[in-house]
């Protein structure tokens, strides 16, 4: 036979199976170390990734194209639930080859468990119409099948014949190309969530979440309801939308500048990733600017996105863990019509509420006099009035821990005086964000 191919340098790997993998990188060292191919030429040099087998056609398309020098193959390795008597090894490896010019999907039998499955993996194939060809390269035996849409057969055997969900991470070896991984949007839009998983990014993140919980659903037909997230080099911007059915979405904007468009071509050149895109972001044409739009209804909603604002602001305009983030928002005020009725408090607790508001609306009417001056105050007057206010609003800032508490104690039936006052605590903590840095240079957290 043939002695110019070996399969036996493949990796069957057992995802988060440290010690399986190690142990069978190991027998990979020491087979090449001590016995060679006899093509001059021949290398064994793979890279392993994470996929999910929706992903593998893209990954075969990508062998066919490019997989020209010898040897070209993608291995996909996976941990089956299916337990067959006397067999305790449930790692399972279908393999993807050029052989010849033609690709192939081949069943290695070179582990225990791949060597146990054989005949149902003939019978298997069989039944659905496929050719099968046993052949032995390098003392390996290995079944192989030609004919057919071998994609969609591997597919079936992962899915059927080991009962693997579709959107299950699985481990990939690739080896005689360069893949580029043709990720999905889901994939992509988790990659940027977690760059923001650092310690550092924590506070940036809860503030983001509580920001879009505020502004999410508060837009009417007078007053717009949007805020921006900015760093030093560039912004992203989430604006409360209302769509045709009435329900509210988030209509993201990032702004496009040069080191916008000179870092997403450091990440496709690095990763294979066209970021916004990849993300879904359309460029508006004529605009200097990409969107998307984004759906939120529970509070885990509001944090995977605010998650994934860090993240881009990581990426795209090199935010680091500790820096300032600067938050600028417009939320319409209350409707009156579905403001918390204090009557409907514990007797007890009405009084004290009310006053609580009362300093509360005071804050923040004092806050928007404030802001809307046009230059930092300077007459002393005026700064004396500007330090009095961020005293007020400091301090009514420190009961709201309090008062959240206390209605968040008087049960589901008061659930809309606590989601009001996490909202105005929101509120307040940015506004005094705002104010301490238009005239003092200041932020708090």
């Amino acid at each position: 036979m043939n002695n110019e191919k070996s399969y036996s340098m493949s990796i069957p790997n057992a995802k988060g199976i440290t010690a399986e993998r190690d142990k069978r990188r190991a027998m990979v060292k020491s087979y090449k170390s001590t016995k060679r191919p006899r093509q001059v030429g021949y290398e064994i040099n793979m890279r392993e990734y994470t996929v999910t087998l929706d992903q593998i056609r893209s990954v075969v398309a990508q062998l066919r194209v490019k997989g020209k020098v010898y040897p070209s193959f993608v291995k996909i390795c996976f941990d089956t639930k299916v337990v067959i008597k006397g067999q305790s090894e449930n790692t399972v490896d279908l393999q993807y080859a050029k052989e010849g010019g033609v690709i192939g999907l081949e069943w290695l039998l070179l582990s225990s468990r791949n060597k146990a499955d054989k005949k149902r993996i003939i019978k298997y194939v069989s039944q659905l119409g496929h050719t099968i060809i046993e052949r032995v390269m390098n003392d390996v035996r290995y079944l192989r099948i030609e004919d057919g849409d071998i994609v969609d057969l591997g597919y079936r055997i992962a899915t059927d014949l080991y009962q693997l969900q579709s959107n299950v991470e699985i481990s990939l070896f690739v080896n005689g190309f360069e893949y580029r991984p043709n990720l999905t949007q889901a994939v992509v839009m988790r990659f940027v969530r977690l760059s923001a998983c650092q310690p550092g990014f924590i506070v940036d993140v809860e503030r983001i979440s509580a920001v879009l919980r505020l502004i999410h659903g508060k837009k009417t037909d007078r007053h717009p309801s949007y805020a921006f997230f900015r760093t030093f080099l560039g912004f992203i911007r989430f604006t409360d939308m209302i769509c045709d059915n009435l329900d509210h979405r988030f209509s993201s904007v990032i702004n496009t500048v040069a080191r916008t468009t000179k870092l997403e071509k450091q990440l496709l050149g690095k990763s294979g990733i066209n970021l916004l895109s990849a993300c879904g972001y359309e460029h508006a044409y004529g605009k200097e600017y990409f969107q998307k739009w984004f759906s939120a209804k529970t509070d885990h909603d509001f944090r995977e996105i605010a998650e994934f604002c860090v993240g881009i602001l990581h990426l795209l305009f090199g935010h680091q863990p500790g820096c300032p983030l600067e938050i600028e928002l417009s939320v319409s005020g209350p409707d009156l019509t579905k403001l918390p009725k204090w009557r409907e408090l514990p007797e007890p607790e009405q009084a004290p509420y009310c006053s609580f508001k009362m300093r509360f609306y005071q804050a923040m009417a004092g806050f928007h006099t404030f802001m809307s001056i046009e230059s930092p105050p300077r007459p002393q007057s005026q700064k004396s009035n500007l330090i009095e206010l961020i005293t007020v609003m400091k301090n009514v800032l420190e009961e709201f821990p309090a008062w959240i508490t206390k209605l968040q104690e008087l049960g589901p039936s008061f659930s809309y005086f606590h989601s009001f006052a996490i909202d105005n605590k929101t509120e307040l903590i940015e506004s005094l964000n705002s104010l301490q840095r238009h005239y003092c240079d200041k932020t708090i957290h």
